[in-house]
C-alpha cells in the first residue's frame, strides 16, 4: 500500500509531471529524516519503520523515471535501508534488485554472501536470497546455476511451517524455474512449475484480493507456454482468463494498466498463430488503446513493452498486404524506442535495430532508396 505522499508522487508521474512527482519526495524527505534517526544508533525507533516504507517508494519511483541522479539516489536508499534494518530480508533483496537492475551481478553475489552469513534463523529469509541468486544467474544466462539456486531456494520454502507462507514463498522460486526453464526451451519442466506457480497465486488472490495481477501473469505465462506447444485452446482459455483477472486489477489500482496491455497483445499473438486475422486485428487494437488512451502517460520503465506490442502489430499488417499501416506503426515504435534508449541503451538497442531493420525492408519494397539508405545506416551504427 501506497501512503498519501507516494500516493501523490505516483499520481503526479502517471500524468506524466515528473518534476512535481521528484519534488513531492524531496518535500518530504522520508529519506534524509531516516538517515537522521539512524546516525543516533537506534534502529528500533518506530520512526525509521515509519519512514523506511516511503523511502523504498522513492526509490521504486527514481528508477522506473531512470537517469544517472535518479538511480544514485535510488542506491542510496535501497543501500542504507538493507544495512539499516538487518531483520528484514526483503529489504536486502530489494538491494539485490537493484544491483540485478544495474547490471552489477558480482556486487549482488557478494551481497548474497554477506546475507547468507547472517543468523537468519527461519528458512524463509534464506530462500528468499536463493531465490534471487537464481535470477541473478539466469539474468547471465547460467541456467544450469540459475537451476541449482532456484530449487535450493523452493527447497527452504516448503520447510515453512505456516501453510500461507509457505505457499507465498514458495511461489517466487516455482515462478523463476519456470522462466529459466522456457528459456532453456525444456516446455514441458516450464509448464510443470508455472501450473505449480498458479496454485500458489491462485490461494494468495483468494486470501488478498490486490494479488489478482500476480495470478493473471501466471495465467498470461501459461497461455504463452501452450501457445509455444500449438495447445491454442488451452492458450486461449488462460488468455481471456488473464485479460477478465487484470481487469479487475486495473479498477482496483490502474498501475497494472501496463500489465493488461501485455495478456490483451498475448492474445492477439494466439490467434495470428491460429491465422484468425480479425480477432488478431481486434486485440491488437485492445492494446494500443491500452498504451495510448487508458494509460496517461507511459514512463520509460514501459517503453520496452509498448515498442514490442507495435512492432508485432506492425508485423501483422504487412503479412495482411497493409504496409502503409505497418509503416506507420513501426515510425512510432522508432520514436519510443530512441526515447527508451536514452533510459537504457542495453535494452533497447536490439529493439532499435529490430524496426529498423523492418523499415529498411518497407523502403526496399516501396522503391524509397533515401529512406532505405537511412535507416540501414542507423540500424548498422548501433550494431557497431
Amino acid at each position: 500500500d501506497l501512503d498519501a505522499v507516494s500516493r501523490s508522487a505516483f499520481q503526479a508521474l502517471s500524468e506524466g509531471d515528473i518534476g512535481r512527482a521528484i519534488k513531492i519526495y524531496e518535500d518530504a524527505d522520508a529519506f534524509g529524516k531516516m538517515k537522521e534517526k539512524i546516525a543516533q544508533r537506534d534502529e528500533a525507533d518506530l520512526a525509521i519503520k515509519t519512514l523506511m516504507p516511503q523511502a523504498i517508494n522513492e526509490a521504486e519511483l527514481r528508477m522506473m523515471i531512470g537517469g544517472e541522479e535518479n538511480i544514485q539516489r535510488a542506491g542510496d536508499i535501497f543501500r542504507t535501508i538493507a544495512y539499516c534494518d538487518s531483520t528484514s530480508i526483503v529489504n536486502c533483496i530489494k538491494y539485490m534488485h537493484f544491483f540485478i537492475d544495474m547490471g552489477r551481478y558480482k556486487e549482488a553475489y557478494e551481497f548474497a554472501d554477506e546475507v547468507l552469513k547472517r543468523p537468519l534463523g527461519a528458512p524463509g529469509p534464506i530462500s528468499g536470497i536463493y531465490n534471487e541468486l537464481g535470477t541473478v544467474a539466469d539474468t547471465q544466462n547460467d541456467l544450469d546455476n540459475a537451476k541449482k539456486y532456484l530449487k535450493i531456494s523452493l527447497s527452504y520454502a516448503e520447510k515453512e511451517k505456516d501453510d500461507n507462507y509457505r505457499t507465498f514463498r514458495s511461489n517466487y522460486p516455482l515462478h523463476s524455474l519456470a522462466i529459466t526453464y522456457y528459456k532453456a526451451n525444456d516446455l514441458d519442466s516450464a509448464l510443470y512449475y508455472v501450473e505449480r506457480s498458479l496454485q500458489c497465486r491462485k490461494i494468495m488472490m483468494d486470501n488478498d484480493s490486490t494479488r489478482r495481477n500476480e495470478y493473471a501473469n501466471e495465467c498470461n505465462s501459461l497461455a504463452v507456454l501452450y501457445s509455444r506447444k500449438n495447445q491454442f485452446q488451452e492458450a486461449m482459455r488462460y488468455g481471456k482468463e488473464a485479460i477478465k483477472t487484470g481487469e479487475l486489477a486495473c479498477r482496483s489500482n490502474p498501475k497494472h494498466l501496463p500489465s493488461l496491455a501485455i495478456y490483451v497483445s498475448s492474445v492477439a499473438t494466439i490467434y495470428r498463430s491460429m491465422g484468425q486475422n480479425d480477432s488478431t486485428d481486434y486485440y491488437f487494437r485492445q492494446c494500443l488503446d491500452i498504451w495510448e488512451n487508458r494509460i496517461p502517460y507511459i514512463i520509460n520503465f514501459y517503453k520496452e513493452d509498448y515498442a514490442i506490442d507495435l512492432i508485432h502489430y506492425s508485423k501483422f499488417n504487412m503479412e495482411t498486404g497493409r504496409l502503409e499501416d505497418a509503416q506507420k506503426l513501426l515510425e512510432k515504435a522508432l520514436t519510443v524506442s530512441h526515447e527508451g534508449y536514452e533510459f537504457s541503451h542495453e535494452e533497447f538497442t536490439p529493439i532499435l535495430i529490430e524496426v529498423l531493420d523492418e523499415l529498411v525492408k518497407l523502403s526496399k519494397a516501396a522503391g524509397n532508396e533515401a529512406d532505405e539508405r537511412r535507416y540501414r545506416e542507423e540500424a548498422d551504427s548501433y550494431r557497431n
